[in-house]
């Protein structure tokens, strides 16, 4: 059976099996992304198609053919819904940087989406705060997405209050049960996650 799944893995997602069966990268002509093992798989495969610009945005399915009743944001109605859009235009992605940048006590946070995609190796963290400031970054991403398409699909509008909660909560999660040589504080993590992570060294 487990054989039989593999074969079908390889068949209907092979850059995701190619990063189940490497060491740690996912290949591409444009880019070659060392994965992040304190992140699931799939956090880091979408990082890789944010990077490349191949999610399923509403300006990139319209741009496949596929018919859309409007290219606009179904968040905040601000603007055509792109990658830089959803992630650095849109009034829940603003403040959930601004939320991470007074959490991690940091002076200022990207304007762009380039900037945004290598904010963890901008900040001049150690090794341990680089990963998992990486983790909270990559975390904001799929949660920010993840509340953009229940907007859309969900019968019931998802609250957005509690996303900041949710980036915390997910962010801590997994590092704690996807590396065992960091294990930061709960407490230190929710009030000043810095110091929870230089606590470690």
């Amino acid at each position: 059976m487990a054989k039989l799944a593999m074969m079908f893995l390889h068949l209907v997602y092979p850059v995701a099996f190619g990063l189940l069966s490497s060491d740690c990268k996912i290949h591409s002509r444009k880019l070659i992304l060392i994965q992040n093992k304190s992140l699931p798989i799939k956090v880091n495969i979408f990082a890789w198609r944010l990077r490349l610009d191949r999610l399923p945005a509403r300006i990139n399915l319209d741009g496949k053919g596929i018919d859309m009743n409007s290219c606009r944001c179904h968040v905040c109605d601000g603007d055509i819904e792109d990658s830089k859009h959803r992630f650095i235009g849109c009034l829940v992605a603003c403040n959930l940087r601004m939320m991470i940048m007074k959490w991690w006590r940091l002076p200022n946070h990207p304007k762009d989406l380039p900037g945004l995609l290598l904010w963890s190796d901008l900040v001049g963290f150690n090794i341990i705060s680089n990963l998992c400031f990486d983790v909270v970054v990559q975390t904001t991403f799929c949660v920010t997405w993840r509340y953009s398409n229940s907007v859309r699909f969900d019968s019931t509008h998802p609250r957005k209050d509690i996303l900041g909660v949710d980036i915390k909560i997910l962010s801590h999660s997994w590092i704690l049960h996807r590396n065992n040589k960091v294990n930061p504080n709960w407490l230190d993590w929710l009030s000043y996650p810095l110091m929870a992570c230089n606590n470690l060294l």
